[in-house]
């Protein structure tokens, strides 16, 4: 048989490699997060990751073959399956990356785009490079049905050729929230009062958290809850003295925005499956109470959001009505910043693609196809 130069893939590296990008993106990886990477290659994303503070170790075959596999929140197989000809030993080599992510395991493949034929020919189910090393390249898709068949898991997008599979299921909702979840409005305009002005100091961590996420907070919420509760005796008198100075349009305005945001985060859980109340995060079950009342309600209104996407002359009309973005015939051309300005309607649109995908780099102009279900990145 061929001999193949598997150790020659490792490519050096001063920075994150892009799946680990990814993630750090995605805020994966809280303080104290422990990592480990199977296949790590040269090391290059272990001494990085020790760099800002984490515990870091991983194991090669090549590079690193006498440190012992161990447990760790994070694990990542990062273009490990793309360089290993046989298609028993890709299977295990994910199953045991599996096995010893405690939290979330990154799974990441070359795809099909990044094939230059001119130094490639086919062997097995993949390509021998010049340098006589294996290639399999994916398409996203593929490398999706590769991981769910192998795992029996539904992976989610990190962005194109790179998947998140989850055991906490709290870090996936909370993974799946903050992707929808807008930012806040620089700050509130306040009218003038005395008595408000006096207290500004202890009240502002309410006013701060009102802004984030559209409600009263939960004692545990705010930091400063214990002197709260000695000037005022609970948040929810505290908040009267803010109703005071706090316009009721804004205040309603931050409302319709968080519960739009968290029904559009709901509704594309249909496609990775919904967690159970006692699943999500506490503050996103907080959210629910505060809008919606319950959690059959919200996700009552969520299904109705996400099945009125699949009505194109809906999309049509809200692309129409669009407050900005360039309209022309049979698209809404808008830029990735102008996304949460859109309608609730669209942005579900978008978010089924983006559900699909992942985020894609360097894309920061979103065409949304008016006549036909289709989203474009440039």
């Amino acid at each position: 048989s061929m001999r193949i130069s598997s150790h020659k893939t490792a490519i050096s590296r001063n920075n994150f490699s892009r799946p680990i990008q990814v993630a750090l993106a995605n805020q994966l990886f809280p303080d104290n997060t422990s990592f480990f990477d199977y296949g790590c290659g040269k090391g290059d994303d272990i001494r990085a990751l020790k760099s800002i503070g984490h515990e870091a170790s991983g194991w090669d075959p090549v590079h690193k073959p006498k440190t012992k596999l161990k447990k760790a929140d994070v694990v990542n197989i990062g273009y490990v399956v793309n360089v290993i000809e046989d298609q028993e030993e890709r299977i295990d080599a994910v199953r045991k990356a599996y096995d010893l992510a405690n939290k979330v395991l990154i799974v990441s493949a070359r795809l099909i785009f990044e094939i230059r034929k001119n130094n490639h020919r086919p062997y097995k189910d993949g390509f021998l490079t010049s340098r006589k090393t294996f290639q399999k390249f994916y398409t996203h898709e593929e490398l999706k049905d590769f991981i769910d068949s192998t795992l029996s898991v539904n992976p989610m997008p990190g962005g194109p050729g790179v998947f998140f599979i989850f055991k906490d299921e709290s870090l996936k909702s909370e993974f799946e929230a903050n992707r929808y979840r807008r930012r806040p409005i620089a700050h509130f305009k306040l009218n003038a009062d005395d008595l408000f002005e006096e207290n500004k100091a202890i009240l502002q961590p309410i006013i701060d958290f009102l802004l984030r996420r559209g409600r009263l907070p939960d004692d545990l919420e705010v930091s400063n809850v214990k002197k709260i509760k000695e000037k005022f005796g609970n948040v929810k008198r505290a908040f009267s003295l803010i109703g005071r100075v706090l316009k009721q349009s804004d205040w309603t305005e931050v409302e319709k925005e968080r519960s739009e945001d968290l029904l559009i985060y709901l509704g594309l859980t249909k496609f990775t499956g919904r967690p159970t109340i006692s699943n999500l995060p506490k503050d996103v079950q907080l959210d629910i109470k505060a809008f919606f009342g319950s959690y059959r309600e919200a996700c009552k209104q969520a299904d109705e959001l996400l099945f009125s996407a699949g009505n194109q002359s809906l999309i049509n009309k809200a692309c129409e009505d669009a407050p900005c973005g360039k309209l022309i015939y049979d698209a809404l051309y808008v830029h990735e910043s102008s996304l949460p300005k859109l309608s609730p309607i669209i942005r579900i649109y978008e978010g089924c693609a983006r559900n699909y995908i992942g985020e894609v780099e360097g894309a920061n102009i979103i065409k949304l196809h008016r006549l036909k279900p289709k989203v474009s990145y440039l």
